[in-house]
Protein backbone atom coordinates (compact mmCIF):
# COMPACT_ATOMS: atom_id res chain seq x y z
CA UNK A 1 0.00 0.00 0.00
CA UNK A 2 1.09 3.65 -0.64
CA UNK A 3 2.66 5.36 2.03
CA UNK A 4 -0.41 7.65 2.97
CA UNK A 5 -2.61 4.56 3.13
CA UNK A 6 -0.64 2.51 5.30
CA UNK A 7 -2.64 3.44 8.69
CA UNK A 8 -5.94 2.46 7.16
CA UNK A 9 -4.57 -0.79 5.90
CA UNK A 10 -3.56 -1.41 9.47
CA UNK A 11 -6.87 -0.51 10.77
CA UNK A 12 -8.32 -2.79 8.34
CA UNK A 13 -6.32 -6.21 8.58
CA UNK A 14 -6.97 -5.15 13.02
CA UNK A 15 -10.79 -5.19 12.40
CA UNK A 16 -10.74 -8.86 10.76
CA UNK A 17 -11.52 -9.87 14.07
CA UNK A 18 -11.84 -14.32 13.84
CA UNK A 19 -14.57 -14.34 16.13
CA UNK A 20 -16.48 -11.58 12.94
CA UNK A 21 -15.14 -14.17 10.23
CA UNK A 22 -16.36 -17.04 11.72
CA UNK A 23 -19.64 -15.58 12.24
CA UNK A 24 -19.69 -14.39 8.14
CA UNK A 25 -18.54 -17.81 6.27
CA UNK A 26 -18.77 -20.35 8.96
CA UNK A 27 -22.02 -19.41 11.01
CA UNK A 28 -23.04 -19.23 14.87
CA UNK A 29 -26.22 -20.62 16.04
CA UNK A 30 -28.97 -18.80 15.89
CA UNK A 31 -30.64 -19.58 19.76
CA UNK A 32 -34.10 -18.40 18.15
CA UNK A 33 -34.29 -21.06 15.40
CA UNK A 34 -31.33 -23.61 16.70
CA UNK A 35 -29.72 -23.03 13.18
CA UNK A 36 -26.54 -22.10 12.02
CA UNK A 37 -26.88 -18.91 10.28
CA UNK A 38 -23.62 -16.71 8.76
CA UNK A 39 -24.23 -13.43 8.80
CA UNK A 40 -21.66 -10.52 6.95
CA UNK A 41 -23.24 -7.58 8.46
CA UNK A 42 -21.06 -7.22 11.72
CA UNK A 43 -18.16 -8.01 9.71
CA UNK A 44 -18.49 -5.54 7.21
CA UNK A 45 -19.77 -2.66 9.78
CA UNK A 46 -16.74 -3.12 11.51
CA UNK A 47 -14.42 -2.70 8.29
CA UNK A 48 -16.77 0.43 7.11
CA UNK A 49 -15.32 2.11 10.94
CA UNK A 50 -11.96 0.97 10.79
CA UNK A 51 -11.35 3.11 7.60
CA UNK A 52 -13.47 5.39 5.69
CA UNK A 53 -11.04 4.90 2.36
CA UNK A 54 -11.91 1.49 1.65
CA UNK A 55 -12.19 2.22 -1.94
CA UNK A 56 -8.93 3.70 -2.01
CA UNK A 57 -7.35 1.01 0.19
CA UNK A 58 -8.82 -0.99 -3.15
CA UNK A 59 -7.53 0.85 -5.77
CA UNK A 60 -4.39 1.22 -4.27
CA UNK A 61 -3.64 -1.62 -2.16
CA UNK A 62 -4.92 -4.75 -3.88
CA UNK A 63 -2.21 -6.40 -6.27
CA UNK A 64 -4.54 -5.86 -9.73
CA UNK A 65 -2.04 -8.53 -11.42
CA UNK A 66 -3.03 -11.11 -9.14
CA UNK A 67 -6.88 -10.66 -9.21
CA UNK A 68 -7.13 -10.10 -12.60
CA UNK A 69 -4.19 -11.88 -14.56
CA UNK A 70 -3.64 -11.12 -18.17
CA UNK A 71 -5.03 -14.77 -19.37
CA UNK A 72 -8.17 -13.72 -17.31
CA UNK A 73 -8.11 -10.43 -18.68
CA UNK A 74 -7.82 -11.36 -22.28
CA UNK A 75 -10.52 -14.70 -21.59
CA UNK A 76 -13.25 -12.42 -20.61
CA UNK A 77 -12.53 -9.40 -23.17
CA UNK A 78 -12.68 -6.87 -20.09
CA UNK A 79 -9.51 -5.36 -18.96
CA UNK A 80 -7.72 -4.87 -16.04
CA UNK A 81 -8.01 -1.40 -15.81
CA UNK A 82 -11.95 -1.35 -16.38
CA UNK A 83 -12.40 -3.85 -14.08
CA UNK A 84 -10.74 -2.04 -11.51
CA UNK A 85 -12.24 1.24 -11.91
CA UNK A 86 -15.59 -0.65 -12.07
CA UNK A 87 -14.74 -1.70 -8.97
CA UNK A 88 -13.37 1.04 -7.13
CA UNK A 89 -16.14 3.40 -7.87
CA UNK A 90 -18.80 0.53 -6.88
CA UNK A 91 -17.13 0.25 -3.75
CA UNK A 92 -17.41 3.72 -2.89
CA UNK A 93 -21.08 4.02 -3.66
CA UNK A 94 -21.42 0.89 -1.44
CA UNK A 95 -20.07 1.84 1.61
CA UNK A 96 -21.83 4.91 1.28
CA UNK A 97 -25.17 2.91 1.34
CA UNK A 98 -23.71 1.52 4.91
CA UNK A 99 -24.69 -2.59 4.37
CA UNK A 100 -23.07 -3.46 7.53
CA UNK A 101 -25.98 -1.79 9.87
CA UNK A 102 -28.74 -3.19 7.64
CA UNK A 103 -31.51 -4.86 9.47
CA UNK A 104 -32.98 -8.27 8.96
CA UNK A 105 -35.71 -6.52 6.73
CA UNK A 106 -33.36 -4.25 4.59
CA UNK A 107 -31.45 -7.50 4.28
CA UNK A 108 -34.74 -9.48 2.93
CA UNK A 109 -35.26 -6.97 0.79
CA UNK A 110 -31.97 -7.06 -0.64
CA UNK A 111 -31.83 -10.65 -0.88
CA UNK A 112 -35.30 -10.57 -2.82
CA UNK A 113 -33.89 -7.98 -5.29
CA UNK A 114 -30.87 -10.54 -5.93
CA UNK A 115 -33.40 -13.79 -6.39
CA UNK A 116 -35.59 -11.26 -8.29
CA UNK A 117 -32.88 -10.76 -11.02
CA UNK A 118 -31.35 -13.13 -13.12
CA UNK A 119 -27.71 -11.52 -13.75
CA UNK A 120 -27.30 -10.70 -10.04
CA UNK A 121 -28.69 -14.35 -9.00
CA UNK A 122 -26.20 -15.43 -11.61
CA UNK A 123 -23.36 -13.23 -10.22
CA UNK A 124 -24.73 -14.71 -6.12
CA UNK A 125 -24.68 -18.01 -6.86
CA UNK A 126 -20.82 -17.69 -8.34
CA UNK A 127 -19.88 -15.91 -5.33
CA UNK A 128 -21.45 -19.46 -3.11
CA UNK A 129 -19.58 -21.66 -5.50
CA UNK A 130 -16.61 -19.79 -4.91
CA UNK A 131 -17.02 -19.57 -0.72
CA UNK A 132 -17.80 -23.25 -0.54
CA UNK A 133 -15.08 -24.29 -3.14
CA UNK A 134 -12.77 -22.47 -0.22
CA UNK A 135 -13.70 -25.77 2.11
CA UNK A 136 -11.95 -25.94 5.51
CA UNK A 137 -8.94 -23.81 4.54
CA UNK A 138 -8.25 -20.94 7.12
CA UNK A 139 -5.62 -19.25 4.82
CA UNK A 140 -7.88 -19.50 1.93
CA UNK A 141 -10.55 -18.17 3.83
CA UNK A 142 -8.71 -15.43 5.02
CA UNK A 143 -7.44 -14.62 1.55
CA UNK A 144 -11.11 -14.26 0.91
CA UNK A 145 -12.36 -12.10 3.31
CA UNK A 146 -11.21 -8.91 1.02
CA UNK A 147 -12.06 -10.17 -1.69
CA UNK A 148 -15.55 -10.95 -0.77
CA UNK A 149 -16.01 -7.86 1.38
CA UNK A 150 -15.43 -6.05 -1.82
CA UNK A 151 -17.40 -7.89 -4.40
CA UNK A 152 -20.28 -7.70 -1.87
CA UNK A 153 -19.95 -4.11 -1.90
CA UNK A 154 -19.78 -3.89 -5.51
CA UNK A 155 -22.83 -6.62 -5.77
CA UNK A 156 -24.70 -3.72 -3.68
CA UNK A 157 -23.26 -0.81 -5.31
CA UNK A 158 -24.07 -2.15 -8.64
CA UNK A 159 -27.42 -3.27 -7.54
CA UNK A 160 -28.32 -0.08 -5.73
CA UNK A 161 -27.17 2.74 -8.03
CA UNK A 162 -28.87 1.34 -11.58
CA UNK A 163 -26.40 -1.11 -12.77
CA UNK A 164 -28.90 -3.88 -12.87
CA UNK A 165 -32.92 -4.16 -13.02
CA UNK A 166 -33.87 -4.97 -9.67
CA UNK A 167 -37.21 -6.96 -10.45
CA UNK A 168 -40.15 -6.02 -8.76
CA UNK A 169 -38.50 -5.60 -4.80
CA UNK A 170 -39.97 -2.64 -2.64
CA UNK A 171 -36.86 -1.05 -3.30
CA UNK A 172 -37.75 1.98 -1.41
CA UNK A 173 -37.29 0.11 1.75
CA UNK A 174 -33.75 0.19 1.79
CA UNK A 175 -31.78 3.18 3.06
CA UNK A 176 -28.70 3.12 0.00
CA UNK A 177 -31.50 4.24 -2.27
CA UNK A 178 -32.17 7.28 -0.51
CA UNK A 179 -28.85 8.67 -0.85
CA UNK A 180 -27.72 11.38 -2.87
CA UNK A 181 -25.29 11.07 -5.60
Amino acid sequence: APPELKVELVRVRQALDPELLFVAFVGSNDPATGKVTKDWRPLVYTLQRASSRLHELVDKAVSWNQVVPEALSRASGIGREELREAIVACVRLATAAEPGSWTNRELEVAERMVQEDPVLQKVADRAGAVVANMGDSVQGLLALVPIAFFALLALVGWCAFGGANCGSAPVDELPMLTLKS
